[in-house]
């Protein structure tokens, strides 16, 4: 069995197990506070995804532009941090949170359509296959640099590079 087909079919029988898990077993129904797991499913998978080049072509584009200089690891940053964004509903998907009027600046100056550099592509499909360094981080800046700096009530999660990410 080739590598694809091994992950398709762990995909199939994940996705299984997590309906099982949804459904509470005394009473047959679901389970409404789990629900967000298939969502979150959903985003975070390039497998099987049929818009997955899409999703990573965007992601790359937006990582390219806020963080090409950055070590790798802020790069997955930046990506995991958008899709943090989707999770926790500041937009119903990834081009949403991205051209979300007044929240990156790449997207306002126009650096978002230049050609992304080939970590950029890498450290997407790492963002979109789980990889979150920074713990759940819906905001991150250059706190020497920023314009608008983040809610005072905002938790630093982490520092990455130049970028320090908050939740």
């Amino acid at each position: 069995m080739n590598q694809a087909a091994a992950l398709m079919l762990l995909a199939a029988i994940l996705s299984n197990a997590l309906v099982v898990a949804n459904k509470d077993t005394s009473t047959g129904y679901e389970n409404t506070v789990q629900q967000p797991v298939h969502t979150v499913e959903a985003i975070r998978t390039t497998e099987s995804d049929p818009q997955a080049a899409e999703k990573v072509e965007l992601l790359a584009h937006l990582v390219s532009a806020e963080a090409k200089s950055e070590p790798y690891e802020g790069q997955v940053a930046v990506a995991a941090v958008v899709l943090n964004r989707v999770e926790e509903g500041f937009g119903a998907n990834i081009e949403e949170v991205i051209y979300a009027e007044g929240q990156f600046q790449p997207v306002g100056n126009g650096a978002i359509d230049n050609e992304p550099v080939d970590s950029a592509y890498d450290a997407a499909r790492d963002a979109l296959n789980g990889k979150d360094p920074t713990n759940g981080a819906v905001y991150f800046a250059n706190m020497d640099i920023a314009e608008h700096h983040p809610n005072p009530n905002a938790v630093k999660t982490a520092k990455i590079g130049d970028h320090t990410f908050f939740k």
